[in-house]
């Protein structure tokens, strides 16, 4: 059984015909899909580099091949190479050889491939990760195009939850309220998270008193969107009253200039720690060693760092939107953009450990839901689905 797959992750490819992306979809991601198909064709922008910088991610692997399209960079080059894309599409799918389509929207690529595969009787099924609105916001980027991108996306997000066969969510019921899924007779709807964690620790963390280190993961530490400012402004007024702590903030790239600047005023450069990105393994020794999981990012779908922390038993602070709302306590969650009550929250919890062990305890028990042997019989189960749909 063969699928044909989409992916928003960027691919480069060497001399030697391999490919590579700098993001966390490399081949170890699309192996669950594996489980279920025999072999995969994978639909990516892609792109030729003499040299793969470190740390990049191998994609292509047993079954696994990718269907080249062009790579173009920004949204304003995108534009100019739309029609070349569409035509590459056209030609490239035509002659591919698959049973089953899954999209992975919201993307354009996706968008695209939906509009070149609609009429070819082909089952088509669409994991909704995110939502259009929302990573298109007007706080998200200055771009021109902005405005009008957000409104085709949100456009195309929504057609495709109508018209595919079977539509998977990664959140219980933010992302369906927004993007209706067709329930009508012969097409089928779930959820589950992207996340592809491990089993959780066999139990929840003891605390004592003393200072605490504060954990923040996400691919991109640049810009503004993901909290690093809140975080550290809390982390400043903590100081004011005399409760010292620590942070390790994980990411590629740089903080953002006002991000450095509130490290600087707050006198908090000793205090926070850079790792860049780290592979699995250093990056479970850091989620080990961290006390509390604080994310006050400003959009998400359903974060997979946040089920990741829960499977370490950290307690979590993070903001109040929906995707983070269906996971941890509401005591634990602060308005976006809210720094002042994001240090009322750790406030609160750091200074009674308790409180720690209990949102501890709890987080682990609810990750239960969201640890991979759990989310794969999901997935392979909405796979199964779309391939009894195949005439």
């Amino acid at each position: 059984m063969k699928l044909l797959l989409t992916t928003n992750g960027r691919l480069v490819k060497n001399d030697r015909g391999e490919y590579f992306t700098s993001v966390v979809y490399g081949y170890t991601f699309f192996e669950r899909y594996l489980e279920v198909f025999d072999e995969i064709k994978l639909v990516a922008h892609c792109e030729k580099l003499s040299e793969i910088p470190d740390g990049y991610l191998r994609v292509d692997g047993e079954k696994l091949s990718v269907i080249e399209v062009p790579f173009p960079h920004g949204k304003v080059e995108y534009v100019k190479k739309f029609l070349s894309i569409k035509k590459t599409l056209k030609e490239k799918i035509k002659n591919a050889d698959f049973d089953v389509a899954v999209l992975r929207i919201p993307d354009q690529l996706s968008f695209q491939v939906f509009n070149v595969i609609k009429n070819m009787g082909k089952p088509i099924g669409a994991e909704i990760v995110s939502s259009s609105w929302d990573i298109m916001a007007p706080d998200v980027s200055s771009n021109p195009l902005r405005p009008f991108i957000r409104l085709i996306w949100d456009y195309n997000e929504k057609r495709i939850c109508r018209k595919a066969d079977g539509t998977a969510y990664v959140t219980k019921s933010f992302l369906q309220q927004r993007y209706i899924p067709n329930t009508s007779e012969g097409h089928f709807t779930t959820n589950y998270s992207s996340a592809n964690v491990k089993k959780a620790v066999s139990e929840a963390k003891t605390y004592s008193d003393g200072v605490k280190t504060l954990l923040h993961v996400s691919a991109d530490i640049g810009g503004l969107i993901k909290g690093h400012l809140e975080l550290v402004e809390a982390m400043g007024k903590l100081k004011n009253d005399g409760i010292e702590t620590k942070a390790v903030i994980v990411g590629n790239g740089e903080l953002a200039p006002q991000v450095k600047k509130a490290i600087s005023d707050y006198s908090l450069e000793d205090a926070v720690t850079l790792t860049g990105r780290l592979n699995k393994e250093q990056l479970s020794e850091v989620y080990k060693n961290a006390d509390v999981f604080v994310f006050p990012s400003y959009r998400e779908g359903l974060p997979r760092v946040v089920i990741e922390a829960m499977t370490y038993a950290l307690p979590v602070i993070a903001t109040d939107i929906p995707g983070i709302r269906e996971l941890i306590n509401p005591d634990c969650l602060a308005p976006v953009k809210d720094s002042q009550t994001l240090y009322e929250k750790l406030k609160v919890m750091l200074c009674d450990t308790s409180l720690l062990e209990a949102r501890s305890k709890e987080n682990l028990e609810n990750s239960a839901d969201y640890t991979s042997d759990v989310l794969q019989q999901r997935r392979n189960d909405f796979f199964g689905k779309l391939i009894s749909l195949i005439k």
